[in-house]
C-alpha cells in the first residue's frame, strides 16, 4: 500500500517528515510519498492551487501516482482539500485531511472506503466548521469516518499523528 502525503498551502514535502516517519516506523508495509505542489511561491514553498481555482489541477497534476497497488491519500490544509477531491481516484482506499477543507461538495466520492478527519478547535487559518459539517456529512452517508479535534490551532499536532498511525495501520488490514 502506498501512503500520498500532501503538505499545505505555502508548504514544503519536508513539513509532513515527522508524519511520514510515523507511519514508516509503525506501519513497514506503506510506501510514503511526499511531492512537492505544482504551484512554486518562492523560497522553496508551494501551494496545490492559487486563488479560486480549487484543487483540480493538482489532482491532474498527482495521476501518475495511481495505479493498480491500494492508496491512501493524506493532507494538510489546502493538501487536505486535495486528498478529499481525490477520493474518487481508482484504487484510493483511504483519504485523510488535518487541518483541511471540502472546497466543492461534489469532491468528495462517497465510495471512499475511509476516511480521517483532524482539526483543532481552536484554528483560525481553517475553521473548524469545515471539518464538523464534513463529519456530519459522512456520518449521514454512512460513511466509515474517524474524527479527531484537537484543542491546538491550524497545526498537525503529534496526537493527531499517533491516531493517523493507527488508523492507517487498519487501511493496511483492510487491504490484506
Amino acid at each position: 500500500m502506498k501512503l500520498l502525503l500532501l503538505h499545505g498551502h505555502d508548504g514544503h514535502p519536508g513539513d509532513l517528515l515527522l508524519v511520514a516517519g510515523a507511519v514508516r516506523s509503525r506501519v513497514s508495509t506503506v510506501s510514503v510519498v511526499v511531492p512537492a505542489g505544482p504551484v512554486p511561491l518562492g523560497n522553496g514553498r508551494f501551494a496545490w492551487w492559487n486563488g479560486d481555482d480549487g484543487p483540480a489541477g493538482a489532482v491532474a497534476s498527482l495521476a501518475s501516482f495511481f495505479g493498480d497497488e491500494p492508496v491512501v491519500v493524506a493532507g494538510f490544509s489546502q493538501g487536505g482539500a486535495v486528498a478529499l477531491a481525490l477520493s474518487g481516484q481508482r484504487g484510493v482506499v483511504g483519504v485523510a485531511s488535518v487541518g483541511g477543507f471540502l472546497h466543492d461538495p461534489a469532491d468528495l466520492s462517497e465510495t471512499v472506503a475511509s476516511l480521517f478527519l483532524g482539526h483543532g478547535r481552536s484554528d483560525d487559518v481553517v475553521d473548524v466548521f469545515h471539518a464538523e459539517s464534513l463529519a456530519r456529512r459522512t456520518g449521514r452517508l454512512n460513511m466509515n469516518t474517524e474524527f479527531v479535534l484537537h484543542d491546538g490551532g491550524h497545526e498537525w499536532p503529534l496526537s493527531v499523528t499517533d491516531r493517523f498511525v493507527q488508523w492507517m495501520a487498519a487501511r493496511q488490514g483492510d487491504t490484506a
